[in-house]
């Protein structure tokens, strides 16, 4: 029995890491585009930014790239889902907040 359980855990891991979304990782390219938004941007916060969507927001739902977002999901759809997500007890603080902004409007321009 426990044997069986170690299996089913094992693939239902498997399977929820084979539907996540691959984001890509911030870069010096990145970084610049950004400063056009965010002059005191740091590469140090788009890769926080980044960890911060991963790892609180795939506790709802899927990560998804940002490079399909519009300006309605940075204004409206986000913080939409931040409130949600608070609901269910998970909490951003402002700098979380920020840092994912910062790397998802970032990650955003093409």
């Amino acid at each position: 029995m426990k044997t069986k359980n170690v299996i089913v855990t094992m693939a239902a891991s498997l399977f929820l890491l084979a539907c996540s979304a691959a984001l890509d990782i911030p870069t010096e390219t990145n970084l610049e585009k950004g400063k056009a938004i965010y002059p005191d941007l740091t590469l140090a916060q788009l890769q926080e930014g980044k960890k911060v969507y991963e790892e609180k927001c795939t506790l709802c739902h899927k990560a998804k790239n940002p490079k399909h977002f519009t300006e309605k999901t940075f204004s409206q759809t986000i913080p939409a889902m931040i409130n949600k997500a608070s609901k269910k007890g998970i909490t951003f603080t402002e700098n979380e907040k920020e840092v994912m902004m910062r790397y998802l409007k970032t990650m955003n321009i093409e």
